[in-house]
């Protein structure tokens, strides 16, 4: 299956820890399909999309563990979620940044090419 430049398969969708919910029981950094599906947080929804898509989807809790997890993927493309200062810092490829302000005063960046 391919989806416009990149095969689908090779697409990397990378998240930050912090969008499972912090009093969950369930460590999905390691393995995501270790998450219950409790619909406590987005992270189901995530994985659903990433099987329906054959997306590889990836929780990391950080810039080492996440280049890890790229270097050891090969990736033709990476979707990552990641405030922009971890991932103009945490990731040493240009990427493509897009984002907006939140509720927590968060500066909006509007999409252009980093690295």
């Amino acid at each position: 299956m391919r989806s416009g430049k990149y095969r689908v398969g090779t697409l990397l969708l990378l998240l930050p820890h912090c969008l499972q919910i912090s009093d969950c029981d369930v460590r999905i950094t390691h393995n995501i399909s270790n998450c219950k599906r409790c619909g406590k947080c987005e992270i189901k929804d995530l994985i659903n999309i990433s099987e329906d898509h054959g997306l590889r989807l990836f929780v990391a809790t950080g810039g080492t563990i996440a280049r890890r997890i790229v270097k050891e993927a090969h990736p033709e493309a990476i979707i990552a979620v990641a405030c922009e200062r971890d991932l103009s810092s945490g990731l040493s490829i240009p990427i493509l940044c897009l984002s907006s302000a939140s509720s927590m005063n968060a500066p909006s960046v509007p999409a252009s090419t980093l690295g």
